[in-house]
């Protein structure tokens, strides 16, 4: 964990480093309990740390909302946002904290949705299609599956990946 941390400070946007902490995380029981969710706060810290200097990097981000999603408490998902809000009102225009915003459950979410349609033109259809009509859970349900989709196959490889998707370069 240490050489992992040590490259994650050198380069935020060092995927193979999160990939190895995750594999570590992944690994501890889930009988830990308490011990893990404290691990986990820890890693939110760390992360949170690339989300002040890279922002607009998404690795940080999607280790993040793996992390989130690895303890089922609701305090990593709290981290996450509070510092998504404190992004976003800095500037507006970065899009992670925007679309890591959605997954709050008080927030307007169609209202987000339009601001990444504006600032994410290439993903405009993805976001028009999660705003089309749909209730306000199906859009979280969709965002947290891209999240999840996205961060199994960057930090836990193939084998969890989702039925016939691969990460690039690797054989099936």
């Amino acid at each position: 964990m240490a050489h992992a941390r040590k490259r994650i400070e050198a380069n935020f946007s060092n995927y193979s480093a999160y990939h190895a902490r995750a594999k570590i995380l992944g690994a501890l029981p889930k009988e830990a309990g308490a011990a893990r969710v404290e691990k986990v706060k820890e890693e939110v810290e760390l992360v949170k740390n690339a989300f002040y200097t890279e922002p607009t990097d998404q690795s940080g981000w999607m280790y993040a909302t793996w992390l989130a999603n690895l303890t089922g408490s609701a305090e990593p998902v709290s981290a996450v946002l509070e510092a998504a809000r404190e992004l976003h009102d800095d500037d507006p225009t970065l899009k992670w904290p925007l679309l890591a915003s959605t997954l709050d459950p008080k927030c307007n979410k169609t209202e987000l949705l339009e601001q990444l349609c504006a600032q994410d033109k290439n993903r405009a259809g993805y976001y028009r299609d999660a705003m089309g009509g749909c209730v306000e859970q199906r859009v979280t349900r969709k965002v947290q599956e891209v999240f999840k989709v996205v961060a199994n196959a960057l930090y836990l490889g193939p084998q969890t990946s989702p039925a016939g998707c691969t990460p690039y370069g690797s054989r099936t």
